[in-house]
């Protein structure tokens, strides 16, 4: 076994970037883990990320056998060259919209069209309740002497499985944006196109099925009050129970006390239909984030979704979530607007939570599929 390290700092992308940087591929991370630092009685704590490295003892041993990108895969060229309708008709089909039949998996659906390779070893991937790291297990057989020697039997060393795909298909994913830390969690087809639909159908986050109590919607007016309403639409909530910006500045800009104005009123709307989407007007400013997120509290919200500008930077993005979070009250869901001006829209799989919105659109495989696509291929 090789030497350990261990690194740390406050962004697992920016940790694994690192990891590959100064390390090389002969690096193996054996283990990550989130934690919350600092604060006081459990507020206002810092997120800080760990990652355990193995350098291999001797990464240029003759002994041990080169190890193709991706053992899992068959070439690049067996891969058949899939025109891009053919694409969205997968990604559409793992949204339901596919044609009728018995749902089949990523692997078992390219296993049924490709070529089979030799049986590579097993992954275990594990990963913290945001699935922002990855640890891969190596496993290896010992090898027989031939057999007219007669010696001992001696074990060779690990061969590791890349959990990466092709340089080429990586580099086309981070072109759009998709995080390391995504790239990492399991084997990846060298086709780039394949490999960001491998990608959307682990991170796509399915809508829920059904509201109970109070969904607090939280942007600007006009692009909340758009997710809002297709919400209502799509969880078959009487739209009778949404209370629009407008109707929520009504009955609190009067009042001496706005937020037990507004509770009251979202406890009225919701004897009488059981369920409540309310929009909570707020910019993109740090202070509106926490002001927003103690109404949420004060009206005693059961799910939160923050509606986002998607053409602002991450960081930016991050330090919004952070201080909506910064009183320990989760952000459920995201969604974000105004995705197809940016050119990397699968950065927003960078905030590490569930993205189930994209213009008032649900997050669907197919619907990140077409602007992932659009932006890996122009023209």
């Amino acid at each position: 076994m090789g030497m350990r390290l261990l690194l740390e700092g406050p962004d697992i992308d920016q940790l694994l970037e690192r990891v590959k940087d100064e390390h090389g591929p002969d690096a193996l991370i054996v283990h990550a883990e989130q934690k919350l630092v600092g604060g006081l009685g459990g507020f206002f704590a810092r997120r800080r990320f760990e990652v355990t490295v193995e350098l291999a003892a001797n990464p240029t041993a003759p002994d041990v056998a080169a190890v193709p990108d991706d053992p899992t895969e068959p070439d690049a060229a067996a891969v058949p060259d899939d025109p891009i309708e053919r694409l969205l008709a997968r990604a559409d089909s793992q949204d339901g919209a596919g044609p009728a039949g018995p749902a089949r998996s990523p692997a078992a659906a390219r296993t049924a069209r490709e070529p089979q390779p030799a049986p590579a070893p097993a992954a275990d991937p594990v990963a913290d309740a945001h699935g922002f790291a990855a640890v891969l297990a190596v496993s290896s057989a010992p090898v027989v002497a031939p057999a007219p020697v007669v010696a001992p039997v001696t074990p060779a060393s690990p061969v590791r499985t890349p959990a990466h795909p092709s340089r080429a298909a990586e580099a086309a994913l981070r072109g759009i944006g998709v995080p390391a830390s995504l790239l990492m969690r399991a084997p990846l087809p060298p086709d780039p196109r394949l490999a960001l639909l491998e990608v959307l159908e682990r991170e796509a986050a399915p809508l829920p099925l059904r509201l109970v109590g109070v969904l607090a919607v939280v942007g600007p007016a006009h692009a909340a009050g758009a997710v809002a309403a297709a919400a209502v639409r799509r969880l078959g909530v009487d739209p009778a129970a949404l209370l629009g910006a407008g109707e929520v500045a009504a009955a609190t800009v009067a009042s001496a006390d706005p937020v037990r104005a507004l509770d009251s009123l979202v406890r009225s709307r919701l004897r009488i239909h059981g369920a409540v989407v309310v929009v909570l007007e707020s910019d993109g400013s740090r202070a509106a984030a926490r002001q927003a997120a103690s109404t949420c509290g004060a009206i005693d919200a059961g799910r939160t979704l923050a509606v986002l500008d998607a053409t602002r930077s991450l960081p930016v993005l991050r330090q919004w979530v952070q201080a909506f979070e910064s009183d320990g009250r989760p952000l459920d869901e995201i969604a974000a607007y105004d995705l197809g001006e940016n050119p990397q829209p699968a950065g927003m799989l960078g905030l590490h939570r569930p993205v189930t919105w994209l213009d008032a659109v649900p997050a669907t495989v197919g619907a990140w599929a077409r602007l992932c696509l659009d932006r890996m291929l122009p023209g």
